[in-house]
């Protein structure tokens, strides 16, 4: 039985190199987010000092999540604001769509059909 391997990147973050598994034709996705994970903790870690990797690796999930956050509060916005001009829309379509007229009572009553009066039979 042969093993499947998934293909692996390596990441350098804090000198310290960690290889990651990836789906195949993943791997540029993973090295962008590992390059954001790296400028996000090196910043941090320029702004913070030495607070211990640790505390540093908590803030940038921290930021991470923040960030995450934020764009997902302006999905949530943007999808309101969508759902808002399609109700919008379809009650201009309502009130601008021209309504059948009704008859009036006097045109109604004018157009009478009466039953023709019955020949008489000859045998009466």
């Amino acid at each position: 039985m042969t093993e499947h391997r998934l293909p692996t990147h390596l990441m350098i973050l804090n000198g310290r190199h960690y290889e990651i598994a990836c789906a195949p034709g993943e791997g540029a996705r993973l090295a962008e987010l590992a390059a954001d994970v790296t400028r996000r903790f090196e910043a941090l870690q320029a702004e913070h000092g030495a607070v211990g990797e640790e505390r540093l690796l908590l803030m940038t999930a921290l930021t991470l999540a923040d960030a995450l956050a934020d764009t997902e509060a302006a999905r949530t916005r943007a999808e309101q604001r969508a759902t808002a001009a399609e109700q919008m829309v379809a009650a201009l379509q309502t009130a601008h769509t021209p309504k059948p007229r009704a008859k009036s009572a006097a045109a109604a009553d004018a157009v009478q059909i009466k039953p023709a009066p019955l020949a008489a039979s000859p045998n009466s």
